[in-house]
């Protein structure tokens, strides 16, 4: 999955993610051969119009009473239009879709803030009281359901790339190997809806438990180091499932394993993001913007990564810090388990008993 399993490691590959994005893009553009066809067609088109329009004009001037116009088919200069096979086209999709609700969500927090200060004046009262407690409560309940509604509507532009993405790789394959049959990798994002949700639940859970650990702790610097390690291991685990669940057969359990083994990694693969975040907390703003634009880059950067087994090994001080905080990882993980078994239990019985 990544070219070496430590903290580092995973640091180096979410920088070099543009530049493995800009390599994927032009091999799967190169690797289209319709396309460059279309477009040898289109300048020949091009071409014929062009002559047929300076020879019509020629003819114009000279013979002014008639003129006279040359027969074949009528070609139009209009570029045609077909999907390039790159990954700029759905990763411009993605950043549309969340830069959009950033700025309705904006939209909607400067209204509601009008018509906080033109129906209660006074700062001081009960009813003021009971307004800011709703708007509190609002801006909570956003801050959880807007990521989870981001991720599940990017889900079909990130299948796209995942299958782009998959038929680079089995070209590739059948390059190296002719003469065998390269098996279909699964492009399916998760095994099913609910897993996916599943896993959204848990880890934004997990992220919760860890901050609100940190909000109770006196010193700032500790307290901001949690919060940095939170926001970045969950995006972290969010992009790099992806790549996981392109391999048939793997589970959500295995994942975790998977995560405890490499969680150096994951941290550090996060790390600019949860930096990011934690300097512009405000998710409605430049917070918001900074997250939508970075975040499928993230995703993109994973999916693009070597799956190679690493042989690079971890320095004596990142081994002992990865046995020290896995146990504190594991011990993490319960509570977020127990409280995501508990919301889909609920969720699921609850609609079993309105559909049935």
């Amino acid at each position: 999955m990544a070219s070496g399993p430590g903290f580092f490691s995973g640091l180096y590959d979410f920088l070099a993610s543009p530049v493995r994005l800009w390599r994927m893009h032009t091999r799967l553009v190169l690797l289209n051969p319709q396309e460059a066809r279309l477009q040898n067609i289109q300048k020949h088109y091009q071409e014929h119009a062009r002559r047929v329009q300076m020879r019509e004009r020629m003819k114009e001037t000279y013979v002014s009473h008639s003129p006279v116009r040359t027969p074949g088919p009528i070609c139009s200069s209009a570029p045609v239009s077909m999907e390039s096979g790159g990954l700029f086209q759905p990763l411009v999709c993605i950043w549309l879709i969340n830069v959009g609700l950033i700025m309705l969500l904006v939209l909607l927090s400067c209204l509601w803030l009008l018509v906080r200060q033109h129906t209660f004046p006074d700062s001081l009262g009960p009813s003021v009281l009971g307004f800011t407690t709703i708007s509190h409560l609002l801006s909570g309940i956003l801050h959880i359901c807007l990521p989870l509604f981001m991720e599940m509507v990017n889900t079909l532009y990130l299948k796209k790339i995942c299958d782009r993405l998959a038929l680079l790789k089995n070209t590739a394959s059948q390059r190296k190997h002719s003469s065998q049959p390269t098996e279909q990798s699964n492009t399916a994002i998760g095994a099913t809806i609910m897993d996916r949700v599943y896993t959204l639940i848990f880890f934004i859970i997990f992220q919760l438990q860890w901050s609100l650990l940190s909000s109770f702790l006196s010193s700032y610097k500790i307290s901001y180091l949690i919060n940095v390690f939170a926001v970045a291991f969950m995006y972290a685990c969010y992009a790099i499932e992806y790549r996981w669940r392109q391999v048939p057969g793997r589970t959500f359990e295995g994942y975790l394993v998977h995560i405890l083994d490499h969680w150096t990694y994951f941290v550090g693969y996060g790390l600019i993001l949860g930096l990011g975040c934690q300097y512009w907390p405000d998710f409605i703003g430049s917070g918001g913007m900074f997250l939508a634009i970075t975040y499928p880059i993230l995703v993109i950067g994973a999916l693009g990564s070597r799956s190679s087994p690493s042989t690079a090994t971890l320095t004596w001080l990142e081994a002992r810090l990865a046995r020290l905080f896995r146990f504190a990882l594991v011990l993490s993980m319960h509570p977020a388990l127990f409280c995501t078994n508990l919301i889909v239990r609920g969720c699921v019985g609850a609609a079993y008993q309105l559909w049935f």
